[in-house]
């Protein structure tokens, strides 16, 4: 490689291209200067004469696609109803979660009511509230 492209290899700057371009023209002054034979050190599968050969190959005409014949499938097929998009509403969104989320055992799940452990704020016995009555309302 020259000097200009080894500045830009430093830099950051080199597509593909360009170092493969590069290297094709080390390997050709290298190849002149010993008097060595290029193609020698290409593989056949590389040569034009093997691209025909596999380009060459007819493919078989299709028949019309309505008169083919299609198998019914052994079991039933059923749509993943958890996979289907909402339509109304706001999108759900999916959170990944880490070890923050994790609730310890040591701290469980209290009533917002009456703080006991074992039910929640819906069915909370000591809770006479009427629905839409918020339990902030009672504390003002």
């Amino acid at each position: 490689m020259r000097l200009k492209h080894a500045k830009q290899l430093e830099a950051g700057q080199v597509y593909v291209e360009k170092i493969r371009d590069s290297m094709k023209e080390n390997v050709q002054t290298v190849c002149a200067t010993y008097s060595l034979n290029v193609e020698q050190y290409i593989d056949d599968v590389y040569t034009l004469e093997r691209t025909f050969c596999i380009w060459g190959n007819e493919f078989p005409v299709l028949r019309v696609v309505l008169t083919w014949e299609v198998q019914p499938p052994a079991f039933e097929m059923l749509p993943d109803r958890s996979l289907r998009r909402r339509v109304k509403g706001r999108p759900t969104t999916i959170r990944i979660q880490n070890d923050m989320d994790i609730r310890e055992q040591i701290d469980p799940k209290r009533c917002t009511i009456c703080r006991i452990v074992g039910h929640n704020r819906s069915k909370c016995p000591h809770g006479n509230f009427y629905i839409g009555q918020s339990s902030r309302s009672e504390r003002n």
